[in-house]
């Protein structure tokens, strides 16, 4: 090679150099920024997935089979701190502030709530086993390990082999209204000579059955939210409107949760309120026994005038109208509906219905649901705790002041 060509070379290689100084090889700071789209969560398990450096190669192959980021986690269940934003946002109208968010006959959906509070769009769950054992070689093994070398010496005597096997299943749980879930089973079997090194690579093999499950689906939130509204979970419906839906869609899905938790707490009030009076009725049984047998009626003188008649005690309020100015209360007190519709909230004198559209509508629905009657009403005029109960929630609003009326 000349000197000219040499010198020519040396200025390439001068040139290119800056521009080579950014590339980067492909390690996992390099691919994770790659990525595209939400995450999917890795639930690891199985005897094959136990040691940490396999649990974090794990992760990585099934990143790049996916080209998403990937959150390992250990459960499917939301954490308390990743719940309390939801719960606190929901608290905040006081009379939704005792709903049981968890909303345990909604149990087969809660992974909707774990992923809206990590903000996935999967998961995925390996369950791997792994198990090894040495054993002589069969006789087809031997044939085919007979003229290999082993080191520097050709095997002539039956050899020893190593069998590993792994075995399990790869499933992918998507936020979709149908085909949810989908499964791939896993099986790897290696037989080689005890003396190799190698180990099947788990990592690869849960990648590889990874990608046979195909590409993300792309979640359904709104069609979700519908669905959870109508089995009855409508914290978890408001949750994901919350989080995932756009401004129109997210202002009527919560609007209507909002009205179901109210009508589940209504139902819980008239069951309680009936489970009081069924077991008063024994109390009530066993006490008539003992009460004064009633004195027989005495025939008064037909001569003697009839005493004055006493003046009627003033009728309390009714329950109707305790539960009028309660159900309006409710609507016009919540803050949140004020939010979810873009308005600033203004008090208001209790029972004073007002004209906004959405106030409108729930005030209607207080009644169409049937809170009104069920849930007001009747557990008022059913037992006197009822009324009481009643009294103490409009005393606190400010409705009312002083003692219930007797």
């Amino acid at each position: 090679m000349s000197t000219r060509s040499r010198a020519l070379i040396v200025l390439v290689v001068a040139a290119l150099m800056p521009a080579c100084g950014n590339v980067r090889l492909p390690g996992i700071g390099a691919w994770t920024a790659g990525v595209a789209g939400r995450p999917v969560a890795l639930l690891m398990e199985g005897s094959a997935l136990t040691a940490a450096p396999v649990r974090e190669r794990t992760a990585l192959a099934v990143e790049r089979a996916l080209g998403r980021a990937v959150q390992v986690v250990e459960r499917l269940s939301p954490k308390e701190q990743d719940t309390k934003p939801l719960v606190t946002r929901i608290s905040a109208d006081r009379s939704l502030a005792r709903y049981e968010w968890r909303e345990p006959q909604c149990a087969s959906e809660s992974t909707l709530l774990f992923a809206v509070t990590r903000g996935i769009d999967a998961i995925y769950h390996p369950n791997v086993h792994y198990s090894v054992r040495e054993r002589p070689a069969t006789d087809a093994e031997w044939e085919d390990f007979q003229g290999l070398r082993s080191g520097f010496r050709r095997i002539h005597e039956r050899p020893t082999v190593r069998e590993e096997l792994l075995t399990g299943t790869v499933s992918r749980q998507g936020f979709v209204l149908t085909d949810a879930t989908k499964q791939a089973s896993l099986y790897r079997r290696r037989v080689t000579l005890v003396s190799d090194t190698k180990r099947i690579d788990a990592a690869a093999a849960i990648a590889d059955t990874v990608r046979e499950l195909g590409s993300v689906p792309a979640p359904e939130w709104n069609e979700l939210s519908e669905r959870l509204l109508k089995r009855g979970c409508p914290f978890l419906a408001w949750a994901v409107a919350d989080v995932h839906l756009t401004a129109g869609a997210r202002d009527s899905v919560q609007a209507a949760a909002v009205a179901g938790m109210r009508a589940d707490l209504g139902r819980r009030v008239a069951r309680k309120a009936g489970t009081v009076r069924e077991l008063r009725k024994p109390i009530a049984a066993a006490r008539a026994p003992a009460e004064e047998p009633a004195e027989e009626p005495v025939d008064e003188p037909a001569d003697e005038p009839a005493p004055p008649a006493e003046v009627a005690a003033a009728p309390a309020v009714s329950c109707a109208t305790l539960c009028e100015m309660h159900m309006i209360e409710i609507c016009n007190s919540d803050k949140v509906l004020w939010s979810a519709h873009r308005a600033r909230w203004e008090p208001t004198r209790c029972g004073t219905r007002r004209e906004e559209p959405f106030l409108a509508q729930c005030y209607r629905e207080q009644w169409d649901t049937g809170t009104f009657e069920t849930s007001c009403v009747q557990p008022c005029e059913a037992s006197d705790a009822g009324r009481t109960r009643l009294m103490a929630i409009l005393q606190e609003a400010g409705c009312v002041a002083g003692p219930a009326p007797s």
